[in-house]
């Protein structure tokens, strides 16, 4: 009797293994070995292997892509701008206007809009490249109150943009423009 209970224990446990290695086959484990792991216990570590594989996937993608540029990131902004000029290039004192933030002046901060009545302005009957569907006059703005503003970060004056020097200093790279 002992050897009739024995050899369905192992008839069992034999079917139990053959069970889990077919999972195994379709989850495209091909090597691992459960021989000796309990029913409970195998799939208790899919998850842990669906974890381990998702890592590694995401480690690789990772080590694939380039490095970020040093010479640009936002994070220079916040201690003041940082331009390097390409090889070969020189851009005087152009780079330094464009860049010329004040050290303690944090861009991200919160701010806030005031009044700039010493900035030039622009219609769409002194610009040419003021579209259709951007002149405020046209669809019944009254006046051009709305454009006499600049955004000042909280606790600093920023300089005036300087278009010519941004341009002179970002001459020979690339840039993308994001926002709405």
């Amino acid at each position: 009797m002992p050897e009739a209970k024995a050899e369905r224990q192992r008839r069992g446990a034999c079917q139990l293994r053959q069970r889990l290695l077919g999972i195994a086959a379709d989850l495209r484990v091909h090597k691992l070995h459960l021989a000796t792991v309990a029913p409970a216990t195998a799939a208790s570590l899919l998850p842990a292997l669906a974890v381990i594989a998702l890592v590694l996937l995401l480690l690789a993608a990772s080590a694939r892509r380039p490095p970020p540029s040093p010479s640009f990131s936002l994070d220079s902004y916040r201690s003041g701008v940082t331009i390097v000029p390409a090889a070969g290039h020189s851009r005087g004192s152009a780079a330094a206007a464009a860049a010329r933030v004040p050290s303690g002046c944090d861009i991200f901060r919160p701010g806030e809009w005031v009044p700039d009545e010493d900035a030039p302005y622009y219609t769409n009957l002194t610009c040419p490249f003021i579209q259709e569907h951007q002149n405020c006059m046209k669809y019944g703005r009254p006046d051009t109150g709305f454009l006499r503003w600049r955004w000042r970060p909280a606790g600093c004056e920023l300089p005036r943009f300087d278009a010519a020097a941004f341009l002179d200093a970002v001459r020979d790279t690339s840039m993308a423009f994001v926002g709405d």
